[in-house]
């Protein structure tokens, strides 16, 4: 029965080390294989006459307002 327990316990070990190694291998791998200096200027979304609201960190209101409004990757 000691024997049965203690191979459980090294499988949950092993199981755990095992996901740990395999989520910290796809953090390390980059998501986007290709060039970034070909994606840079690349328009992403845009959006006309907006106006966008806010404070700041000390409380100050502020509006942004703007006919056109370009993102790019």
């Amino acid at each position: 029965m000691a024997s049965l327990e203690r191979l459980i316990l090294v499988s949950v070990v092993a199981l755990l080390i095992g996901l740990g190694y395999w989520m910290q291998h796809g953090l390390q791998i980059e998501r986007h294989p290709y060039d970034s200096a070909t994606v840079r200027h690349q328009l992403d979304y845009y959006v006309k006459n907006f106006v966008a609201r806010g404070r700041d960190g000390l409380g100050t209101s502020y509006v942004l307002r703007g006919a056109h409004f370009e993102h790019f990757l």
